[in-house]
């Protein structure tokens, strides 16, 4: 019986762990908090409403994307396509005026 509850535990304290890193992999990637990053990025910019629709579109996608990916190494990649997809979207002065202002480089572009 003592080897029994053992095994649960160390099961449990297992599985407590594992999704403890789970977590610290997708840190900061709460959708209300990058939403309202496009908010504020949109005003810093003077972004269109069209581009800041598609950067909430963006921002869902990236998500679920995140969500149906395995390994790090995946959702490193998904990261990757999504900055450049974001980035893509922006003139060159938009581009070098948000990496030039870092607090607002790193609400929408998640490394």
């Amino acid at each position: 019986m003592k080897k029994i509850l053992l095994l649960f535990v160390l099961f449990l304290g297992f599985s407590i762990n594992a999704s403890a890193q789970e977590i610290n992999i997708e840190k900061g990637l709460n959708r209300t908090e990058m939403l309202k990053g496009v908010e504020e990025v949109a005003t810093f910019l003077k972004i269109d409403a069209n581009l800041k629709n598609a950067f909430t579109q963006l921002v869902d996608m990236r998500l679920e994307a995140l969500s149906n990916a395995a390994t790090a190494e995946e959702k490193k990649k998904i990261n990757e396509k999504f900055n450049h997809k974001v980035l893509s979207g922006l003139t060159e002065a938009q581009r070098v005026q948000l990496k030039n202002n870092k607090a607002m480089y790193k609400k929408v572009i998640v490394e």
